[in-house]
């Protein structure tokens, strides 16, 4: 059975689920953030990595402290502990390249996969503006993606009603046969028609 059948309520009580949601709860209360790779590592549950619902962990872990996660990419624990990083060429303050671009560190767009998850208020807010920012583009994308269906289903219905409009009449004997339809034709060998 895959994972993706493991209902909420069964995770709640599954022994592998809760010690993952302990140590997140553990690490994010610490630092304000975790990374799933470290929860796995921290328990040796590397194994169980693709059984682990982190959908279920993150939401879990909002519903019982009444806070909100903000997806991160693998960039932003690469990046954890230094106080510098190479960046193109150039030595650059993680603290300050972090507070400039913080949608390089956010997993949203761009094939970026959430490595992890950080409070909403860590480092300011500034990951969870981002994030807001985010969803507001995916509302419009959705909203213009409805527009645009919208149309290409109003073209589609102009279109049809032109084509049912000059549509030729159904062809009928009586219409094609004005003077009364044919005779038909009397078979030349009726015998061979005939079982023997």
């Amino acid at each position: 059975m895959s994972n993706t059948y493991l209902r909420r309520e069964k995770a709640r009580k599954c022994p592998v689920h809760t010690t993952i949601l302990e140590v997140a709860t553990t690490q994010l209360a610490e630092f304000g953030y975790f990374s799933k790779g470290d929860v796995l590592r921290e328990n040796s549950l590397e194994a169980m990595e693709p059984a682990v619902r982190w959908d279920y962990i993150r939401e879990f872990i909002e519903a019982d402290y009444g806070i909100e996660l903000v997806p991160l990419a693998q960039r932003f624990f690469d990046t954890v502990g230094k106080e510098t990083h190479r960046r193109g060429g150039f030595t650059v303050e993680t603290a300050v390249h972090r507070a400039l671009y913080p949608q390089k560190y956010v997993a949203a767009g761009h094939g970026k996969r959430t490595a992890g998850y950080c409070n909403a208020d860590f480092d300011n807010g500034r990951f969870a503006v981002v994030r807001l920012q985010h969803k507001r583009e995916m509302l419009n994308g959705v909203g213009k993606a409805f527009n645009k269906f919208s149309e290409e289903l109003a073209k589609r219905e102009i279109t049809q009603n032109a084509l049912e409009a000059k549509a030729p009449p159904e062809a009928t004997i009586d219409a094609l046969y004005p003077n009364g339809a044919p005779s038909i034709p009397t078979p030349k060998y009726p015998e061979l028609l005939e079982d023997t």
